[in-house]
């Protein structure tokens, strides 16, 4: 379940003050705090903490709109919803338009990739070099991990850690068996997936960078 359920979501009153939206940040570590007005079922937007320097007047001055999306919408729908909006994150609605929980982008990709720590999970993780600018990946191998180890210069966001996040977040959508697609200097093939899942992945580099 991607989804943080409505229990354990951070938030705070759009009449509270500065300094207690300070004080949440710095206790939770977050860097998006939920705001609502009255209650959890109202919630109006967010702060994400850089807001903090610009000195404002008010939790209501640097309020950030968010997306809302039914409980009853399908994952892959939610995260081509948030990617084409360029969203990160989304409140969950109930069928009486209350707050059910909270979802992100990265807890989708984890969700649809799976955690590549995962101890429950003892499939092997493919990095095969078949020369210098053709190799075939496991879609859940990270991002900087595969840079570092294979002198490649793929790019990295904090939406995502996986090879599979980084095309999930470039694309906008979920991509097919056998769909080639170009990202910079990078052309990827998709050459398994399980179910929604991409799994595994062929790369060739399209040129050499100087």
């Amino acid at each position: 379940e991607a989804m943080i359920p409505r229990t354990d979501i951070i938030a705070i009153d759009v009449q509270d003050n500065l300094k207690n939206l300070k004080n949440l940040f710095t206790e939770t570590g977050l860097s998006k705090i939920m705001v609502y007005k009255d209650t959890l079922d109202d919630i109006i937007g967010y702060v994400h903490v850089f807001e903090l320097f610009k000195n404002p007047k008010s939790i209501r001055s640097i309020l950030m709109p968010i997306e809302m999306v039914p409980e009853t919408m399908m994952i892959n729908d939610i995260l081509n919803d948030l990617t084409k909006r360029q969203k990160s994150v989304a409140i969950v609605l109930d069928e009486y338009g209350g707050t059910s929980g909270l979802i992100t982008i990265e807890d989708i990709i984890e969700e649809l990739f799976g955690d590549i720590e995962d101890e429950h999970d003892t499939t092997e993780l493919i990095e095969n070099k078949i020369n210098d600018r053709e190799f075939e990946f496991s879609a859940r191998l990270e991002v900087d991990y595969i840079n570092e180890t294979f002198h490649l210069n793929l790019p990295e966001d904090d939406n995502y850690e996986t090879l599979g996040g980084l095309i999930v977040d470039s694309t906008e959508t979920i991509p097919q068996l056998g769909e080639i697609i170009e990202i910079e200097n990078f052309q990827f093939t998709i050459t398994e997936v399980s179910s929604s899942k991409i799994t595994k992945v062929y790369l060739k580099v399209l040129y050499k960078e100087e």
